[in-house]
This record gives C-alpha cells, structure tokens and sequence, in this order.
C-alpha cells in the first residue's frame, strides 16, 4: 500500500470518526448544489434553450419589408417558389386593424394581411386542412378579438366585414406576428396586390447569403430606398445580448453560491479544528508533518462534499426533469462540481494550515 492510500485511508477513517460533522458537511454540500442547479443550471438551460431555438430559425430567416408605396407586388412569388433553397416562405400585404363588432369600437385590435391562397396550402397548417376564402386566425388573434370560426364578426378599418372560417397554425419562426389573421388571396394575377412584408426561411445557414442576393435581384422597385431586408446576421446583437445578460445573471449567482458555501465550510472546518487541537498536537508530536496534516483535513472535507455534491446535482437535476424545464449541459454540471470542490478544498485549507502551524507541545496541554 502506497503512502497515498494510506493516508486517503486514514482520512476516510476519521471521517467516520465524526458522524456528526460529516453529516453536517454533507447537507450543506448537498443543498448547495441541489440549489445551484434550481437556479444557475435552470437559467444555463433556459439561455442554451433560448439561443438554440434563435440559432434554428433566425439566422436562416430574412424578412424584407416595403414601405406601402414601394410598388412591391406578390408578383414575385413564382420566383420565389422557384428558388429551391428556400425551405418556408409568406408573402403578406398590407396589415390592416380589425376588431370585433360585439365587443364596441374600444375592443382590441390585431393585423389581418392578405396572403395568395396558394401559400396557405402549403405553408401555413390549417385546423381542418382546408382553405376558403373566409378570414383564418391563430388561435391567439381568436382569444384577443374574443370570437371562433362561424361565430363573431369583425370589422376591419378599410370599412369590410369579416368572419373567422378556420383556425391556423403558423410555422415557430413566424410566432413573432401573433397575433395574425390572413386573407387568402385566389387570384393568379398577383402583379396587381401589393405585398408589404416577405418572410424567408432558408434549409442551411450557409445558403443565406446566396438567397439574400437573389432576392435582392428580384425585388425590382423604382425606390429601392423604400425595401429593407433584413437577414439572420441582423440577429447576431440580439444573440449576443440575450447571451450576456442571461449569462451575466447566472455566473454572478453561481459565484455567491460557490463562495458563500465554501465559506461555510471554511468556518465548520475551523471549529473541526479547534475541538481536536488535542488530537493534532499528539499526530504532530508523533512525527506528523505539517504538510500531512494540511492535506489528512483537506481529503476528509474534499470526501464528504464531493458525497453531497453528488446526492445534491443529482436531486436538482430530477426537480428539473419533473418540472419538464431545460436541463443544463453535462459541461455546466460538471464544471459546478470542480468549482464547489475547489472552493471547499482552498476554505478548509485555512483552518488546516492554521491547525498545523500551532505548537503540539502547546496543543498537548488543551484540556
């Protein structure tokens, strides 16, 4: 047996010596981790989530807009349809309020844009797989006029009635229209209705410069100053902002946990020392060096919250899969586990030194 695992063994054994406080260590390790993983491994998971569900859509998505007198028509649309890196597309016209009649003028409003039939075919998921002519709404432009499908009826500020004949569902990177109702448009002459908004999903982030740049060739406008194009790119800030604010709050908590349990540590540890004085001073007058004894205190601290870090990560981690939230990554757990077992290791190393520092002649004679 190597002087190593004779003094792992050693250690191990005056932590079994100590029931008590080695409980006492083992609760506030794991606590502190079950904690850590409720908040900073939730806040990890949701930012990882957050930034995952932008890194999917956004930065395949380009959104150009027209300003109404652009002269921007749906007319593009068989070119786009002809583009085959495009994954999704809308064209959508001018948005125009609606409300319901019910409710008196004073009832809230949402956007109704027109849109060529032949999109709502295939890019929009209707309830009963159909398409007529009538006005179809998510279901959250339903809740706010406070109307459903055949029932209701909506006055828009062009001066037209409408009814809500079906319920649609829009593809996750269009959510930020909701709430949305659609006109469908059945006419092959789409030349003469004006689009104000054209929304493209690309299949690859890497295919997106090549489409803006078709794109751009199509849209053919006497006043190119009045389209705005937009691409994922544009969300590069927004990412970045969402990934240092989020961040900022999580390692910022992570931090005063970490420390504050090692604190905590380092002042039971300390008290460990000052009730076995008597015990370190016979070990040191036995022949125990300093640095021995340094490191007999540091393994049995590192052993028993390496113990609760474990039963705590592991009951955090079941919360959160019960609760059905984002998990954190295995880097995140993983890198709390080390950062916790440092930090306990360099807390307990001051009682430790201080315990072996003192004169065991002098310890010998504690009563």
């Amino acid at each position: 047996m190597t002087a190593t695992q004779r003094h792992t063994r050693e250690a191990l054994a005056g932590v079994r010596a100590q029931p008590v406080t080695s409980a006492l260590l083992i609760l506030i390790a794991a606590i502190s981790c079950a904690l850590i993983q409720l908040t900073t491994g939730r806040t990890a998971g949701v930012e990882a989530d957050l930034l995952n569900q932008i890194d999917e859509a956004t930065f395949r998505m380009i959104v150009v807009r027209a300003q109404p007198d652009a002269g921007l028509t749906m007319g593009v649309l068989p070119a786009l349809q002809a583009i085959h890196e495009i994954d999704n597309m809308m064209v959508l016209g001018p948005a125009t309020d609606i409300h319901n009649t019910d409710r008196g003028p004073t009832s809230p409003v949402i956007a109704n844009r027109t849109i060529p039939a032949q999109l709502c075919e295939t890019h929009v998921t209707c309830e009963n797989s159909t398409i007529s002519g009538t006005l179809l709404a998510t279901t959250a432009a339903q809740r706010t006029l406070g109307v459903s499908p055949g029932t209701g009826t909506l006055v828009g500020t062009d001066g037209l009635t409408y009814g809500v004949g079906e319920t649609i569902t829009l593809p996750a990177h269009l959510a930020t229209l909701e709430p949305l109702a659609l006109t469908p448009i059945h006419t092959d002459d789409l030349a003469t209705q004006p689009a104000a908004m054209i929304i493209v999903l690309v299949k690859n982030s890497h295919e997106l410069a090549a489409v803006t740049a078709t794109l751009t060739t199509l849209i053919d406008v006497p006043d190119p100053s009045k389209i705005s194009l937009d691409t994922g790119a544009s969300y590069a800030e927004l990412r970045a902002g969402i990934s240092g604010q989020v961040g900022t709050y999580g390692h910022g908590l992570l931090v005063m946990l970490i420390l504050g349990t090692g604190a905590v540590i380092g002042a039971i540890v300390l008290g460990v020392v000052l009730l076995r004085r008597r015990e370190f001073g016979r070990r040191r007058s036995l022949g125990a060096t300093r640095t021995w004894l340094i490191r007999y205190v540091i393994t049995q601290v590192v052993a028993l919250v390496a113990a609760g870090a474990v039963i705590g990560t592991t009951a955090g981690l079941v919360v959160l899969a019960v609760e059905n939230a984002p998990m954190p990554a295995p880097s995140f757990v993983i890198a709390v586990l080390v950062l916790l077992l440092a930090a306990a290791a360099v807390f307990a190393a001051v009682p430790a030194t201080y315990a072996a520092r003192r004169d065991p002649v002098a310890e010998l004679r504690v009563p």
